[in-house]
């Protein structure tokens, strides 16, 4: 058990080594869709693990189908495997600055995301770590994370539960993480 609680620290370390580096870096990317950030993620995740040298311990997936069903929204963003138990289970939203309204992003597209979707990817990652019911072979994650990137503060200040779960970064950039932990042995 001790090995495994390393082994997944260690996911974890390489997953929260890479965010903090995407956010230090943020102001010099050009995001459009929550998929540009996940594709982002899934990239630098993996160029991390193969610079470590464990590309055969570690594997990242995108729309990993985690929990049970056919439909995609059964799928998570993105999981980090260790020999193919899911380790970390992310879910990911994204809302650009709505000052971009009209130059890169037609106004249409705004808001991109609702509360009513940071609410369900938050109740996703509940169920995945508390009780949903996984496709077959599975098991639960580790650690399950819901994260709202907010690039001007469109929802910093809504009615979401749990607002200490927010942090404020350069240029009025906001995230949000909800963290699930697993007591699996």
């Amino acid at each position: 058990m001790e090995e495994g609680v390393k082994m997944e620290n260690k996911s974890y370390k390489i997953f929260e080594g890479v965010f903090n580096e995407f956010k230090e870096k943020y102001q010099k990317n050009f995001f459009y869709t929550e998929r540009d950030i996940v594709w982002t993620i899934q990239k630098r995740l993996k160029e991390r693990i193969v610079k470590l040298g464990l590309e055969n311990i570690y594997t990242v997936f995108n729309e990993y189908p985690l929990l049970k069903g056919k439909k995609r929204a059964n799928s998570t963003d993105l999981v980090i495997k260790n020999r193919g138990v899911v380790e970390i289970a992310l879910e990911f939203k994204y809302e650009p600055n709505h000052n971009r309204e009209g130059i890169d992003i037609p106004k249409e597209k705004f808001p991109v995301t609702s509360l009513n979707l940071i609410k369900k990817d938050e109740e996703k990652i509940k169920l995945l770590i508390k009780g949903g019911e996984l496709k077959r072979g599975e098991m639960r994650p580790g650690r399950a994370i819901a994260i709202v990137i907010d690039e001007g503060g469109y929802f910093y200040n809504k009615d979401i539960e749990n607002e200490d779960k927010w942090e404020k970064g350069k240029n009025d950039i906001y995230y949000r993480f909800v963290i699930y932990n697993s007591t699996r042995n």
